[in-house]
């Protein structure tokens, strides 16, 4: 029988999977730059007037973050007597009585997200590693 099925095994194929494949590229680029940097920590204002400050992902979808261990952002004003004020921000955990400490948040929750003061980073990692 002649066809292109019966061949010897002296010819090479046609088609191989890698000449297939070649195209291809990944759905994540995962570079040298990218394990090495720092985490991604962000406040986030949601509709109900609450700011969490987290390490966080983007869902695959798009839609919605994947917040790691968010805590609740106070900041308390105090008025001094020469009428200046002065504040101070304390951290809290967000939801408090959940089991999880990673949570899903629909953008459509958010009002608006933000890169924080570097210092408010430190002490997110100081709070969130001594508990």
């Amino acid at each position: 029988m002649n066809n292109n099925y019966d061949r010897g095994a002296s010819e090479d194929p046609r088609y191989t999977m890698s000449s297939f494949n070649k195209d291809l590229t990944p759905l994540v680029d995962i570079s040298d730059s990218e394990t090495e940097c720092e985490p991604n920590v962000t406040m986030f204002l949601l509709l109900d007037g609450t700011t969490i400050i987290s390490e966080y992902k983007e869902t695959i979808t798009g839609d919605s973050y994947i917040l790691d261990n968010p805590l609740l952002v106070i900041i308390e004003s105090t008025a001094m007597v020469d009428g200046n004020y002065s504040s101070s921000v304390s951290y809290d955990i967000w939801l408090p009585l959940s089991k999880d400490r990673i949570f899903t948040i629909p953008k459509s929750r958010i009002i608006t997200k933000t890169q924080p003061l570097d210092s408010l980073v430190d002490t997110y990692f100081e709070h969130k590693n001594n508990g």
